[in-house]
């Protein structure tokens, strides 16, 4: 009988410890922000509280390493640290706090990292990890926790903002430059250049092509374009030649109207 009372003793007990173990392990902490996108210089106060325990006393303790990229912030000092009896090693990362039985919900640290003014864009974890608390009796682990910020240079937009105001002054230019080439070219007053193929081109202002006694400007305009002085010269040699062709024809004709006959 007292070896059965022994056992159920011994049940009991490895019970209890593996109840109490389970209901330790599930201590955590979580974090939040006020924000999660930053851009350069910006700061960040990461709020450090007690996710969810099963310890009836609550904690009492804490320490852990932080981990973050010292390319995107600056880095972390003592001061950076706020919290019940605080402690931060610049050397290991690693920092200490020391709540009064913290439970479910209870803030129990701040930490407040700057934003490098030249830093590596893109997302970036913050992680608590080694994570350690005490329940006054004895010492349990946690589970890291973490928290993703995006970084995000607002010079890029700034940047392509007045890119675009660059091109948009370029296209007025253009356009001032082709209403300026059509309205200057005007038939007979475009001077200067010669005609080859058709194309008039005037002092430093091209005109467009010629296409049946009309000049196209740049701009769409239309304009009359006298002929050629070289044209004139060949149209009155043909009216000349055809005329002295007619008068020859009709002196031949007169001379051989009676044979014909």
């Amino acid at each position: 009988m007292k070896k059965v009372l022994s056992v159920i003793l011994i049940i009991l007990l490895i019970l209890s410890i593996s109840n109490f173990s389970q209901a330790a392990s599930e201590a955590s902490l979580k974090i939040t922000a006020g924000k999660s996108t930053l851009s350069p210089g910006d700061s960040v106060t990461l709020v450090i509280s007690v996710g969810q325990t099963n310890i009836p006393t609550g904690l009492n303790a804490i320490e852990g390493v932080i981990d973050y990229d010292t390319n995107v912030f600056e880095k972390l000092t003592t001061n950076s640290f706020q919290g019940e009896s605080s402690d931060y090693n610049e050397a290991n990362n690693k920092f200490t706090v020391e709540p009064q039985e913290a439970k479910d919900g209870t803030e129990v640290l701040r930490i407040t990292l700057k934003v490098k003014s030249t830093p590596k864009e893109g997302s970036t974890t913050i992680k608590l990890t080694k994570l350690l608390t005490s329940d006054e009796t004895q010492d349990i682990d946690m589970a890291d926790a973490s928290y993703t910020i995006t970084i995000k240079d607002t010079n890029d937009n700034n940047g392509e903002g007045q890119g675009g105001g660059n091109n948009n002054n370029d296209d007025e230019d253009d356009n001032n430059g082709g209403n300026t080439s059509g309205g200057n070219n005007n038939g007979g007053s475009t001077s200067g250049g010669s005609s080859n193929g058709g194309s008039t081109s005037g002092k430093g202002t091209s005109g467009g092509s010629t296409v049946g006694g009309t000049t196209s400007g740049k701009d769409g305009t239309v304009s009359t374009t006298n002929l050629p002085a070289a044209g004139k010269a060949i149209v009155s040699v043909l009216l000349i030649g055809g005329l002295i062709v007619v008068a020859v024809f009709g002196v031949l004709y007169n001379k051989y109207k009676k044979i014909l006959k």
